[in-house]
Formats: structure tokens, sequence, C-alpha cells
């Protein structure tokens, strides 16, 4: 018998989507198709277990399944829809203004919100179509570096049942327009103390990660997940700085002084950026009160290297302001929390 041709990874009607549930085991009817990166989609993972058992002998007399898992990540550049969707689903929290003529002006903040919204995801590639439903992310991590686009990772989970859907005809619709770029942006961190203020030019990359740590062992009667729970929130910061003085190595180590200090050097951090060449979207986040936890330079090379220090970062709760704040404009005029956005 002749066998079909073979599939490549890249076809024009693959696609990665996924849409946000009215409620748990609620399957989503509006989708945004994301322009995804290497390294997205779910697989679906079958675990089975093999048991020995009278009348088999030496042998296996028992294999069955005890869990299908359907888990995955999206990457992707962020363009303004996705980076507004993608922060909202790992926040929890998005409000609107519709300040900016048909736009809609999203802030989406950390700490506000009793659970994260469930999602359905959907993806197609070669001949097979699949959906998994009640889907959570575990993290969201925003990477921006010297000369490249502004960069989102998403590893996510499901509390839900995964499905073969009917094949979907034609090409997905995308978001138009450029992802927010590194090269252009504003980008300052700084010491509360004000001794040290690192600006745009100084500051040569950065990370920002949310990380949402989700009960994923809820298994009742079936198979799969059929739930997941939202348990603790963690965000965090590290990048890269060009060393100009001590201040910031001393802020953290010596806390302005010249003796180690029990206390910890705070500050904040600023990211903005604009679409090039179409300029209607913007994305802002800060992150009001970091405490830095530590710092590294590279130092004492006969070979001669341009110095640049290292820090990490992490926020604790405040009752004065969120963690995180982002300000996302986009063309979306609803909360991208809501089913039918």
């Amino acid at each position: 018998m002749p066998l079909g041709p073979g599939k490549a990874t890249n076809e024009p009607a693959n696609y990665f989507a996924f849409g946000v549930q009215g409620n748990i085991n609620e399957e989503a009817t509006t989708f945004f198709y994301t322009k995804h990166l290497n390294g997205t989609g779910f697989d679906v993972a079958t675990e089975f277990k093999a048991e020995r058992v009278g009348g088999g002998g030496r042998e296996v007399g028992l294999v069955y399944k005890n869990m299908v898992k359907s888990d995955g990540s999206l990457v992707t550049y962020a363009y303004p829809e996705a980076a507004g969707r993608l922060l909202s689903a790992a926040l929890g929290k998005d409000t609107i203004a519709t300040a900016f003529g048909s736009m809609g002006k999203h802030t989406i903040v950390s700490g506000s919100a009793t659970t994260l919204p469930y999602l359905t995801v959907s993806q197609k590639w070669a001949d097979e179509q699949e959906q998994a439903t009640n889907v959570q992310l575990t993290e969201l991590k925003i990477e921006g570096s010297q000369g490249l686009p502004i960069k989102m990772t998403a590893p996510f989970i499901s509390g839900g049942s995964v499905t073969v859907q009917p094949a979907s005809e034609g090409l997905a619709k995308r978001e138009a327009g450029t992802p927010f770029m590194y090269p252009g942006a504003s980008a300052v961190v700084e010491m509360n103390s004000s001794v040290l203020k690192a600006t745009s030019s100084e500051l040569t990359k950065f990370n920002m990660t949310i990380k949402n740590t989700l009960d994923e062992t809820i298994q009742t009667l079936a198979l799969n997940r059929t739930d997941v729970v939202w348990e603790t929130a963690d965000y965090n910061l590290d990048g890269t700085v060009k060393y100009t003085d001590k201040n910031f190595w001393n802020q953290v180590n010596y806390f302005g002084g010249t003796q180690v200090s029990i206390s910890l050097a705070t500050g904040n951090f600023h990211f903005y950026a604009a679409q090039p060449f179409s300029p209607t979207g913007s994305i802002h986040l800060q992150m009001p009160n970091v405490t830095f936890g530590s710092v590294k330079v590279n130092r004492l090379d006969p070979d001669g290297k341009t110095m640049f220090l290292d820090f990490t970062g992490l926020t604790t709760a405040q009752t004065a302001t969120n963690s995180i704040i982002a300000e996302v404009v986009a063309s979306a005029t609803g909360v991208y929390t809501a089913s039918n956005v």
C-alpha cells in the first residue's frame, strides 16, 4: 500500500490558540491565534503501570493506564494582544479604560484575583487537531535583551480533558503588526535609597518571571486531572547592568555603609515599549517594590573585559501597591479575563 507524503512542522494551516473559559469544564468558544515560536504546543502523555499478577508466571500480567496529561508551553514574541492576554492569564486581574481612541488600555495587576482564569488550548499540526480544557499558566517569563524582540514563555498544565476536534478549514487569523522590541524601549532599575539609578542605556537585559504554584494532583474518576488549584505566586526579577560605579554593589551587600548589613536593599523596576513601525500598542511593566537578593560582577581579568553587574530580586506582599502592574494598550476593548474577548 502506498504511503502518503511527509509532513512539515510549519505547514500554513498549523496553529496554536487559546481562549478563556466561562467557568471550569466549560470549553472556550472564542480563541486567540498566536504567532507562536519553536517550543510551542502540548503533549498528550499517557502514564501506565505494569504489574505482575498470579497466573502470569515470570512476565507482566497486567498493564493499565492510570493518568493522561496534556501539558505544554506557549512561546511567542510580545505582540500587544498576546502580551495582554498572557499577562492576564498569569496574574488573573484585568481592568480597562478606553482612553486611546479605538484602543483599550488594560491594567493587569497581581494580588487582587481570587483565582486564575481557566483556559482552553487548541492546536493543529499535520493532520491532527486537539483541544485541552481547564488550563492554567504555571509560569510566565518575560525576557528583554539587547537587539531582540521581547519574548514571552508560558508553561501550562491542564486540569481537564483532552479531545480530538473536527478538522477546521482555512487559515487561522492572527494578530497584525510588530512585536514590542528591546531596542528603542525604556528601562530603569532604581534603588529606593536613590544612590543608584540605572537607565535604559545601562540595562542590557532583564527577565521578569511570574510563577504560579498549582495543585496538579487532583484526579477523581477520570484518567485526566479534574481540576487545578492556584496555591501560591512568586514574582522574580533578574538582569544585567553595565557597571559604572560601586553603588549598586554597595547597596546590596553593605546597605550603603562599610560593613555587611542585615538589611536588604529594595528598589523598583520599570519597562516601557511601544510598537515600532505601527505605533498603536504599548506595554509598561512595573515592579514597585523589589528586594534585591544578590549581585555579581566580573572582575580581575588580565585579558581585559567590560564589567557588568548581574542582579537578582523578588517581591514581597505589600498593602499599598501591587507587586506587578502591567499596562497594555491593545486593540481589545473588553477585559481579557472575559470569555468572549
